[in-house]
């Protein structure tokens, strides 16, 4: 069970919401109090994991009177998970090809704005002159 728990974790799963989706592929529905006491998540918190489950696409709560909630195959649940990667990916790459776009003309004024001065430090401080020396040797 633990090895499930954690690969779920690496998937995006908190640890509470990793046992309850565990617990609820065992079963073919369970009521939030069964879920908590069984998946060892507390009580006070079980709708809480649950409704968080639902949003991610890993359980669904079943009609009735009585609340029952039951999982979603996992091969459904993963391919929301791995849709939402690749949406994340894509959102990502427009935003670094966006702000590529953007510090690339800032990147290239810095070569055109050279000054022969801007190389030229002034050191007077025993100190720094020691540091600026004890530089220079790293570099050679």
């Amino acid at each position: 069970m633990k090895n499930y728990i954690e690969k779920l974790k690496e998937i995006g799963l908190t640890e509470y919401e990793a046992k309850a989706y565990f617990f609820l592929l065992k079963k073919k529905f369970f009521n939030a109090s069964e879920l908590a006491s069984i998946a060892n998540v507390p009580r006070t918190r079980v709708y809480e994991i649950l409704n968080s489950l639902i949003k991610k696409g890993f359980a669904t709560k079943l009609p009735g009177k009585i609340k029952k909630f039951s999982a979603i195959s996992p091969m459904f649940a993963f391919n929301n998970v791995i849709e939402k990667m690749e949406d994340e990916v894509v959102h990502q790459k427009d935003n670094i090809e966006e702000i590529t776009r953007k510090l690339t003309p800032l990147y290239e004024s810095k070569k055109e704005n050279t000054d022969p001065y801007e190389y030229i430090e002034i050191v007077r401080e025993r100190n720094r002159i020691n540091e600026v020396v004890s530089n220079l040797g790293e570099l050679a």
